[in-house]
């Protein structure tokens, strides 16, 4: 899977502001609606809410990747959001996070749509542990610099 099929500079937001975890879910969440890839935006919020009840999705390094299966998603996708502060991802003050990539994912019992979400994630974990990235995601100017990120990570583009 190359990781520009399931992100763009649509997606991708460097100057999010939100207060808390589920600001940064519903601001994020928003972007995904925006551009089509899901038709009911409280009940996809709803399914990552739910998740994140379950197990945070706080990883370290100021890093979280939300995620939610739902029938509201139209196409999975994937979109960033750098918060312009951090803010304490489990309300426990011992998870900073500034950097969010939500995931979004239709609920469907095809282990494909399953493999698919695995490979977002593992994309992503790929870019995280890159040396360096989170560094220059602090720095990015823009969404085309920051997508260039996770392609160099990648390896595939």
């Amino acid at each position: 899977m190359k990781i520009r099929e399931v992100i763009d500079e649509n997606t991708v937001n460097l100057e999010l502001e939100a207060n808390d975890r589920d600001s940064v879910i519903r601001e994020l969440a928003k972007m995904l609606n925006h551009n089509g890839l899901i038709q009911d935006l409280e009940c996809f919020i709803q399914s990552v809410l739910e998740r994140e009840k379950i197990c945070s999705t706080y990883s370290t390094s100021e890093l979280a990747v939300p995620h939610g299966i739902s029938p509201s998603v139209r196409k999975a996708g994937l979109c960033f959001g750098r918060l312009t502060s951090a803010i304490d991802w489990d309300g426990d003050q011992e998870t900073p996070v500034r950097y969010v990539f939500l995931i979004a994912i239709p609920q469907a019992e095809d282990e494909a749509v399953i493999n698919r979400h695995l490979e977002m994630i593992s994309s992503i974990a790929v870019s995280a542990l890159q040396e360096d990235n989170l560094e220059k995601w602090g720095k990015v100017k823009d969404a085309e610099e920051f997508l260039a990120t996770l392609e160099t990570a990648d390896g595939r583009g």
